[in-house]
């Protein structure tokens, strides 16, 4: 069993995503935000789906502070948005783009590349 950290303020959204990751057997845990880095590390994921736009701390801020954690730098991240912003991010390794709204079938196919990509010692490992 895979951990999948969800990080969205929407609750819909949020719930939503952790409803979809136990339909494929894995174990989630959700944030509203990205404030408490060291809860996201204490949840040990191998994957992380980052909405960009969080209160307190935009995604971009928290996905940097993901990048230059020594326990989290590693985990995949799939970055979420209905920003126009993510058309012109950068993908940089180990992290995939996907535009809300999305597909049930695109999110599945790329949790399941991401997870299989995983190099994380999480849960699942």
């Amino acid at each position: 069993m895979k951990t999948v950290v969800v990080i969205d303020d929407n609750t819909a959204v949020r719930t939503l995503l952790e409803d979809c990751m136990k339909m494929e057997g894995h174990q989630s845990v959700a944030f509203p935000d990205g404030m408490d880095i060291e809860a996201i590390r204490t949840a040990k994921p191998d994957l992380i789906i980052l909405d960009l736009v969080l209160p307190g701390k935009t995604g971009l801020e928290v996905l940097r502070e993901i990048r230059s954690d020594g326990t989290l730098k590693n985990v995949p991240v799939m970055v979420i948005s209905a920003s126009l912003n993510l058309r012109s991010m950068e993908r940089g390794e180990g992290v995939e783009l996907l535009e809300k709204p999305f597909d049930l079938a695109d999110l599945f196919a790329k949790v399941s590349l991401l997870l299989q990509s995983s190099q994380t010692p999480g849960n699942g490992a």
